[in-house]
């Protein structure tokens, strides 16, 4: 599992980087930065484009995105309102980001017949698209498979812990 160090390396990068300028953006000692750079492209996650310069691959880009989701915290405004589909009565709790709505389904805190229509409809997967902006995820959330949505969410968010 990839620890949340090596995830702070890996949302710094924007563009090719210098391995110098790379360490002073994270703060790192440039000993501590090189086991994480040599462990980013382990993991496939950068590649050296040439002798001490790093960028993102696709899968880095991927996992990069993926990670601003799972790290934002919407406001009130913008948070994921649930209702029960038959009348319309709002659930007295608000979904302001992904580690909520993993605790929401994991530990039934909301009726499944309740998550498993606003799945259905595809509600939860347009707020993630829309709203948190990972449309990657939104596909994965595509589904009324609560087991599937939890082991979505867990592979996710274990990538910050």
């Amino acid at each position: 599992m990839v620890r949340e160090s090596l995830l702070r390396v890996l949302t710094k990068i924007e563009r090719e980087v210098g391995f110098d300028e790379l360490s002073e953006l994270v703060g790192l000692s440039k000993s501590t930065l090189r086991k994480y750079v040599r462990e980013l492209l382990e993991e496939g996650f950068v590649v050296e484009v040439s002798r001490g310069v790093y960028a993102l691959t696709d899968k880095g880009k991927r996992v990069k995105e993926s990670l601003k989701s799972v790290l934002t915290e919407v406001s009130e405004e913008k948070a994921y309102v649930l209702t029960d589909p038959s009348t319309g009565t709002p659930v007295p709790l608000k979904i302001r980001s992904l580690k909520h709505l993993y605790v929401v389904i994991k530990y039934g805190l909301v009726p499944e017949g309740i998550l498993r229509e606003h799945l259905r409809r595809g509600y939860v997967s347009e707020w993630v698209k829309n709203v948190l902006g990972d449309e990657g995820l939104a596909k994965k959330l595509s589904t009324e498979d609560l087991s599937e949505v939890v082991k979505t969410l867990e592979e996710l968010i274990g990538l910050t812990e």
